[in-house]
């Protein structure tokens, strides 16, 4: 298998979310949280469809009260956002790979991948379950 390029990375995580997002059908958010009386179990809903996302319990060590939340807030509009962000930075910071170029010719960085990339890379590689560590090729910037 070939290395991958950064962009290949971007476009890869991209498309995983989209797919992910598309096979939600009605489910695809936003997602409120419903803490009854007794404060849990939490149920994750989907606001104005009546799905339901999850629940979550309290145990050792789980702060029910937090993790109901967060997962509400992470809901598949913020996953088509990462999508359309992961989307946009390969496409302004696109790299002309020839030997003797450097740096990146959208947002000027003398490094490449730039600071934008590797942040989004950091990003790619978390949604497709991989090592954030770069490669040997990014920590020199070249």
């Amino acid at each position: 298998m070939t290395q991958q390029t950064p962009a290949d990375e971007l476009r890869e995580a991209a498309e995983k979310l989209r797919s992910l997002i598309t096979f939600l059908g009605d489910n695809r958010g936003p997602w409120e949280v419903d803490t009854p009386p007794s404060g849990y179990p939490q149920s994750i809903n989907n606001v104005g469809v009546p799905y339901l996302v999850a629940n979550t319990y309290e145990g050792p060590g789980i702060p029910a009260f937090t993790i109901a939340p967060y997962i509400a807030t992470m809901h598949p509009g913020v996953g088509a956002a990462l999508a359309k962000l992961l989307r946009d930075t390969h496409a302004f910071h696109e790299h002309d790979d020839r030997p003797d170029h450097g740096g990146c010719d959208w947002c000027g960085d003398e490094d490449w991948p730039c600071s934008d990339v590797r942040n989004a890379l950091a990003v790619a590689r978390a949604v497709l379950g991989r090592p954030a560590v770069p490669a040997a090729s990014e920590e020199t910037g070249r």
